[in-house]
């Protein structure tokens, strides 16, 4: 099959399409305006102000600056120390008297350093990817949303046409019900044909109306409906599921964060194991009397780790490291089986609408509630007939939006889940 007609399967609405006057016309005379009074925006540009709302740039900003100062801090050289004596000894009649002024610099951050800095780099990678995965989950929330959207104002379009339908029906009900011409019965049947549609459209409009409430919320605005025109979803051909599952691998940013937790755990546990080893300064010195006498001094100190060789510290870092080698093996796990089940899923709903699109093409409903109409209105159809073609218009075009709405499902589940990102 070619992309193109891939791109189109995952297009709304049929070949032949109402023009949006039209459609807005059908709407307001059902005295139900859940688009016209709303401004219309489109799923990349909902997207990108739905990132906005979230500060996801802003909130990456600011770890690029915490990863400044972690680093800085990290990698921060210890400030020297200053010190001066004054010793004065007297014996008998003589004074005598020393003084003392040096510097003291620890030198150990010449090992213990560099793990600081390592583990400041990795946490701040860790934090970028975690920004990157959800921008990808508003992604997929967005286009779920307008999927459903797309679908229930699909469904909306095609009651508008079965309500006129049932309405002419309806007055030739009556009108042959006055004449005695038909049973009572019969115009029983109508009207309780023309309830359970008004029934169905209020659930529909209901749901139009829930869409339209949680899209205002995601993107903090008031008056905003979904474009339910959605242009090409669909995900890159992957050669297979191998195919699928290597994308995913190399692509998904919280495996990334996962692998790089690992690195980060591995870096905080060398620190852990670096603030064990003994610290060192060396001061340098100088030394006079009152005897004018002078001299240098230079000294080293180093702390002898008998005691305190930070133990504790150094096994909670070891059991950190393992959680995090746990997790990591855990998300690749999962991150392979999500990619396999929505390759295997995108590929038999592909096939199963090419099947129905071969069968059942997407005029043939319209078709049959045309020429049923033409039959109904030259009195060669029964008004049962004419209600039975317009029941069987709906359940038709029911089942293939919803066949068509689980199509485009899998399609963004797929691309979620191996991390291609929607056509910007």
């Amino acid at each position: 099959m070619s992309f193109y007609i891939t791109n189109y399967l995952l297009w709304a609405g049929s070949r032949v399409r109402l023009s949006r006057p039209t459609i807005l016309a059908a709407i307001l005379s059902l005295s139900v305006s859940p688009v016209a009074v709303a401004t219309e925006i489109g799923l990349r540009d909902a997207i990108e102000r739905a990132v906005a709302v979230e500060r996801i740039d802003g909130l990456g900003e600011a770890a690029r600056r915490e990863a400044e100062g972690r680093r800085r801090a990290a990698g921060t050289i210890p400030n020297p120390s200053v010190f001066a004596e004054r010793e004065s000894l007297r014996n008998g009649g003589d004074d005598f008297r020393e003084t003392t002024i040096g510097i003291d610099f620890p030198i150990d951050f010449l090992w213990k350093r560099g793990s600081r800095i390592d583990a400041a780099d990795s946490r701040a990678e860790i934090v970028a990817l975690e920004l990157e995965d959800r921008r990808r989950r508003i992604e997929r929330e967005l286009a779920s949303l307008y999927i459903d959207y797309a679908a229930a104002f699909d469904e909306f379009r095609k009651h508008a046409t079965a309500h006129e339908a049932l309405e002419r029906a309806q007055r030739v009900a009556i009108a042959a019900t006055r004449e005695g011409d038909a049973p009572g019965t019969l115009l029983r049947r109508v009207n309780l044909a023309i309830t359970r549609h008004r029934f169905e459209e209020a659930e529909i409009e209901a749901r139009l109306l829930e869409l339209r409430s949680r899209l205002g919320s995601l993107l903090d605005l008031d008056e905003v409906t979904p474009d339910p025109d959605l242009y090409s979803l669909a995900p890159p051909e992957f050669a297979g599921a191998d195919n699928a599952e290597g994308s995913a691998l190399a692509r998904r940013p919280d495996l990334q964060a996962a692998a790089l937790t690992v690195g980060w755990m591995r870096a905080e546990e060398r620190v852990a194991r670096g603030e064990g080893r003994p610290s060192a300064s060396i001061q340098a010195a100088h030394k006079d009397d009152n005897t004018g006498r002078d001299g240098y001094l230079v000294g080293l100190t180093v702390e002898i780790p008998i005691f305190d060789r930070n133990q504790g510290g150094t096994q909670v870092a070891g059991v950190d490291l393992s959680r995090a080698e746990i997790a990591h093996e855990r998300a690749r796990r999962v991150v392979v089986a999500e990619a396999r089940s929505a390759y295997s899923r995108w590929v038999r709903l592909r096939e199963q609408w090419e099947r129905l699109e071969t069968l059942e093409p997407e005029g043939n409903a319209e078709a049959l509630l045309r020429s049923t109409a033409a039959a109904f209105e030259a009195g060669e159809t029964s008004l049962l007939e004419y209600l039975d073609a317009v029941e069987t218009y709906l359940d038709s075009w029911h089942d293939r939006i919803q066949m068509q709405k689980t199509l485009r499902q899998a399609a963004i589940e797929l691309i979620h889940v191996t991390a291609s990102g929607l056509e910007r």
